[in-house]
């Protein structure tokens, strides 16, 4: 049976992705109903594991120092009760291979080469350069998704990554272009950086010369 963690476990696991993240994202992250979420939240946030920071520009939760020594005490607990460890570590080592091929695929839906061979920012005017690059990341989709899916049917809060990549491939497609790589944009580089530091912290590893994004 597939291992579910804990809503609150899930909060604080959020935010520590997020940075910062309101309920509303946290929810998406994780695929927990919104009320609860904002519930949980709440709580956590009496406990002291969590304060709300709201400006004009931003607003969200964040981890206290408290909520983060409970948050990695919880992670190193759920690791443990998931019994994924082995899965985590096989699927972190396909991740590993696909990152090196969606950071050069990524760099070029940012430039392009125009006619005299210069590289300059990509205004996407030139369709067919675009359609290639969307297919090279169609591509990487059709094998990021099961990896994604395989993960999610053992260890139940991975299972929203790759519904997430689809969405955000489905705006690209819908013509958003900004759906690839701009950040803090839900695009699909986002999501794949979060996949990526999730995999990071769930593993207890530090980023190496190979995990960039």
């Amino acid at each position: 049976m597939a291992f579910s963690s804990q809503p609150d476990f899930l909060v604080l696991h959020a935010v520590r992705l997020k940075g910062m993240a309101d309920s509303e994202s946290v929810a998406d992250v994780m695929g927990l109903p919104l009320e609860t979420t904002h519930e949980v939240a709440s709580d956590l946030s009496e406990q002291q594991l969590l304060d709300h920071k709201q400006t004009k520009v931003v607003s969200g939760w964040r981890l206290t120092a408290e909520g983060r020594e409970r948050h990695q005490a919880a992670l190193v607990d759920d690791v443990d009760r998931s019994g994924c460890a082995a899965l985590l570590d096989e699927c972190y080592r396909v991740f590993l291979d696909l990152n090196e091929t969606l950071k050069v695929v990524c760099t070029d839906w940012q430039l392009r080469t125009d006619g005299s061979g210069t590289q300059v920012p990509n205004d996407h005017s030139d369709a067919d350069h675009d359609a290639r690059v969307r297919d090279r990341l169609g591509v990487i989709h059709g094998e990021i998704v099961p990896v994604a899916d395989r993960l999610g049917a053992e260890y139940l809060r991975f299972g929203r990554y790759a519904p997430r990549f689809t969405r955000a491939l489905d705006r690209l497609d819908g013509g958003d272009h900004h759906a690839f790589t701009r950040p803090l944009y839900g695009s699909y580089h986002d999501v794949w950086m979060e996949l990526h530091q999730d995999l990071l912290l769930t593993l207890g590893r530090q980023r190496g010369e190979h995990d960039g994004t």
